[in-house]
């Protein structure tokens, strides 16, 4: 995993253990995209990059791999 990666990784658990209204903010909007796509698992997994929605959704600079945002 790349330094970048691990970061976005850290990031996202990191805000998902200790909320803020940024962070949840952030990732209503971007999981209401996920939903909408094919990649997305009934389980709140992205099939293209493996992740968990719930965490990686959290993290500022963190994109997804499709680039829907």
């Amino acid at each position: 995993m790349a330094s970048k990666e691990l970061q976005n990784f850290y990031e996202g658990w990191m805000n998902y253990a200790f909320p803020s209204k940024e962070a949840d903010e952030l990732s209503k909007k971007r999981v209401a995209i996920c939903k909408k796509c094919n990649h997305f698992t009934k389980r709140g997994r992205c099939r293209k990059c493996g992740c968990f929605m719930v965490a990686k959704s959290r993290a500022k600079q963190a994109k997804c791999p499709i680039k829907l945002w």
